[in-house]
């Protein structure tokens, strides 16, 4: 009978240390590299906007020598709320109106002309004005995989909480009902 306790118990504590050290590690994988984007060749103070499927990431200015950098990603120095995604296809303005240039998103990823960074030509078929942004979901709510991870952590811990109750009666069903 103690055996089977003792036994209960410490699955019941190694469950729950798996279910509290898989969060931990979960949120501390959930980190974001930045997709850096940079070009050359525009006029001292020129804005590049850049944009993942229709939605602004952020505005980066010029400097002196017409060079520009910014990072594209959530939380980004030179990025809003941007929710870029691998496989996004990222699109740029100059002073407000349409390019020509496109990347496709990478975590940690750099342009395809690493060498000479993203050239931006605005696009005149485009009239300089931006296409509507791709609603893509339609305005749901996309579920976050921190919400989805809080919800299976409660519903493992309610399941161990009944395999602890359950190991318990059988353990004390089983040494009442034994005659000597």
């Amino acid at each position: 009978m103690s055996v089977i306790r003792k036994l209960a118990g410490f699955t019941a504590a190694l469950v729950m240390a798996a279910l509290l050290f898989g969060a931990v590690a979960s949120t501390a994988n959930a980190q974001t590299s930045f997709f850096v984007a940079y070009g050359t060749g525009l006029s001292d103070g020129d804005t590049v906007e850049v944009f993942a499927n229709g939605v602004s990431c952020g505005t980066i200015t010029a400097d002196a020598d017409g060079t520009w950098v910014g990072q594209v990603g959530t939380d980004g120095a030179d990025a809003s709320d941007c929710a870029a995604v691998a496989g996004d296809e990222l699109t740029f303005t100059l002073n407000g109106e349409a390019t020509t240039a496109s990347e496709t998103y990478a975590n940690g990823g750099t342009p395809a002309d690493a060498a000479n960074g993203i050239s931006l030509v605005v696009d005149m078929d485009a009239g300089g004005q931006v296409s509507p942004p791709d609603l893509g979901n339609a305005g749901l709510v996309p579920s976050s995989s921190a919400g989805s991870s809080l919800w299976l952590m409660l519903a493992l811990g309610a399941l161990l909480v009944t395999f602890v109750a359950g190991a318990r009666t059988a353990v004390a069903r089983g040494t009442g009902s034994r005659s000597r």
